[in-house]
């Protein structure tokens, strides 16, 4: 049975009743109306798309900003390494075993590698019958990199991380396979160079004691009992001043007050 089909000849208007070709007319004018919503709901994702980017790019350097100023040794240190070492050298000669180990700690702190600084360092600590404090296993494994790329690295793969996340539309649907699989490597490496940052954070505060005969007090006043004895040369953590005191912390965990002139942060002005 053969269906029946419109004449291409006769309009198809002529085969509609009236109702029908009122219908179809409104149809018509609602598209003349509107020729260019898709376009435009097309161009309002692309507009979203590149604000997302824009805000992971100033995401992530807002966040790469307080990481890179979370190092503050390199500035804050006097000198240069080489300087302080000779330095160094001359006050170990000449029996000045504090200063020594300040200037040895600091030339330390800005060449974290220098096979060098850590052996004379060792030699004047043996010398004086001082044992080199230990840090926590997790702050050991991070001295593979120094402070300031240990911050660096963060930044960088935060930075990265945030444009893989936000920017996923703008990349080829071939591959958003691998740019979640290197979204997720570089959200690792945050995390790590984070908890590295966050182990290492109370080498900032640092000090080593410089006077000759350091009294430490339970609490900060001179006519309060010892707390505990320390000998010049030796390595602490200081916290908060009270007056003339500041609070310290010994590397085996002990506390107590002692002046803030028997004492000498490593890192200056923290």
């Amino acid at each position: 049975m053969n269906k029946w089909r419109p004449n291409p000849r006769i309009p198809v208007d002529d085969y509609l009743s009236p109702g029908e070709r009122s219908v179809l007319n409104s149809m018509n004018r609602r598209t003349t109306a509107h020729p260019s919503r898709s376009t435009s709901q097309k161009a309002a994702k692309r507009k979203r798309r590149r604000s997302l980017v824009i805000a992971a790019v100033a995401l992530g350097l807002a966040a790469a900003a307080p990481l890179r100023a979370a190092d503050p040794g390199a500035a804050a240190v006097p000198g240069n390494a080489a300087q302080l070492m000779e330095r160094a050298r001359a006050e170990s000669q000449a029996g000045q075993t504090a200063p020594a180990i300040l200037d040895f700690e600091r030339a330390q702190w800005l060449a974290p590698h220098d096979a060098a600084i850590a052996n004379q360092l060792a030699t004047v600590r043996a010398q004086t019958g001082l044992a080199a404090p230990e840090g926590a296993p997790l702050s050991r494994a991070t001295h593979a990199l120094s402070f300031d790329a240990l911050t660096a690295l963060a930044s960088i793969s935060f930075l990265l991380f945030a444009l893989l996340v936000f920017g996923t539309r703008l990349i080829p649907a071939s591959l958003r396979a691998i740019s979640r699989k290197a979204a997720a490597g570089f959200g690792a490496i945050v995390v790590l160079c984070a908890s590295g940052v966050a182990a290492r954070w109370p080498e900032l505060h640092r000090a080593v004691v410089t006077a000759a005969s350091p009294a430490t007090h339970v609490a900060p006043a001179d006519s309060s009992a010892a707390s505990f004895p320390l000998k010049p040369g030796d390595i602490v953590r200081t916290g908060k001043a009270y007056g003339p005191f500041v609070r310290v912390l010994s590397p085996d965990g002990r506390s107590g007050w002692i002046r803030e002139t028997s004492v000498e942060n490593i890192i200056p002005n923290l």
